[in-house]
């Protein structure tokens, strides 16, 4: 009884913990989309300028 009642103090908390990694996550995976979006970008303007040299 006693853990299931530190269980039900602890889910808003850990509930809290999960929304918040989420965004970060999120965040980190768009910063990471137009880094290699911006990577894949420059690779090709680099390929394309030297075939045309």
């Amino acid at each position: 009884m006693v853990a299931t009642l530190g269980l039900a103090r602890w889910v808003p908390v850990l509930s809290d913990v999960a929304i918040a990694a989420f965004g970060m996550a999120f965040i980190i995976a768009q910063v990471l989309i137009v880094v290699w979006v911006m990577s894949v970008v420059a690779w090709v303007v680099i390929t394309v300028r030297s075939v045309k040299r």
